[in-house]
């Protein structure tokens, strides 16, 4: 079963600590009971795919996908480097595009280059 959403709510809870899709969570929880192979957003304007690790019970969703590389500019990546949980299982994160350390290479420069114009 894949489950298609427009934001990645995973990501975006767990980085504001936030509490969104509760009826995502019940479908895929209550009502589809570990059969969600792949759970894919886009609207952040990046790529990043999430795999659960092995762990003692099933995961609710084997992969997390955020594919919103249709954009004119790229959302960070880094500030998501360290997720690693989703309704209870463990993740691990497989690729980012752009990459953590390009994209926080790319923020840095962006604030200097920020701060250097209006010094």
């Amino acid at each position: 079963m894949i489950i298609i959403t427009h934001e990645p709510n995973w990501l975006l809870d767990w980085y504001w600590s936030g509490d969104t899709g509760q009826n995502v969570r019940h479908l895929i929880c209550d009502v589809l009971k570990y059969r969600c192979k792949l759970r894919m957003a886009g609207d952040l304007h990046h790529y990043m795919r999430h795999s659960c690790n092995q762990s003692d019970g099933p995961a609710h969703v084997q992969h997390l996908l955020v594919n919103g590389c249709g954009g004119a500019f790229l959302h960070p990546t880094h500030v998501f480097s360290k997720f690693s949980k989703f309704y209870g299982a463990s993740y691990g994160s497989k690729v980012a595009y752009p990459s953590f350390d390009d994209s926080s290479k790319v923020s840095f420069l962006s604030v200097n280059c920020l701060v250097f114009s209006f010094s």
